[in-house]
């Protein structure tokens, strides 16, 4: 089952501060500012798969802050996948700066700040999953973060498809069925980490392929 939080019937003037706790209860606690001056529309549905929170965001071009001290208010530590699936973002963590277009995937991590600048309206995916669940390495997670990852051939293109219509159902699965999912949604993930953190075992694996 889905919850879904939108802005719609939030008067003009209450529509900012709505839509900051929304976000920060649906997501983690964050900021967000407008970068627009019109009244803001955003909406926000989300559903639990198993351990994975699957949310989908559509919104006016706002910029989001992940700060030192909202991440002081967190008890969890959360790894979050983003798809981007309409408009840009410019996503800032560990000192790397991404222009993020439509099909990008960003990894980050909500125990470090990280920024995300949306220009204009846009819509995208986020899966979050406890960071213990992962299995690899903390330091295998800070060299993907920071980075937009293309979707539009390797491992990517092949996860794309399936992340979309898994954000679209992610509420409709018997408990069980959603455990497994999940599970197998975290192995994938963990997969596109050690993928973007060790290019070279890649790169090995293919020339051995080859002889």
């Amino acid at each position: 089952m889905s919850l879904v939080l939108t802005t719609a019937s939030v008067p003009d003037r209450d529509k900012v501060a709505y839509w900051n706790d929304a976000v920060s209860r649906t997501l983690v606690p964050m900021t967000v500012a407008p970068r627009g001056d019109g009244p803001f529309d955003g909406r926000i549905a989300t559903a639990r798969l198993g351990y994975l929170q699957v949310s989908t965001v559509e919104a006016d071009a706002e910029r989001v802050s992940r700060t030192p001290a909202l991440i002081a208010r967190s008890s969890e530590a959360l790894v979050a996948v983003g798809v981007q699936i309409s408009g840009t973002a410019t996503f800032v963590q560990d000192g790397r700066r991404a222009a993020v277009g439509e099909g990008d995937l960003v990894v980050y991590d909500t125990t470090r700040p990280y920024s995300f600048d949306y220009p204009q309206r846009f819509a995208t995916h986020v899966f979050q999953l406890p960071r213990r669940t992962l299995g690899v390495p903390n330091s295998d997670i800070r060299q993907v973060t920071g980075n937009a990852i293309g979707t539009g051939d390797g491992f990517g293109a092949m996860l794309l498809p399936f992340l979309a219509i898994l954000a679209s159902s992610a509420g409709g699965y018997a408990p069980a069925v959603a455990n497994r999912l999940a599970g197998n949604v975290v192995d994938l993930f963990a997969t596109l980490i050690a993928e973007r953190a060790h290019p070279e075992d890649t790169d090995a694996d293919a020339r051995h392929y080859r002889h």
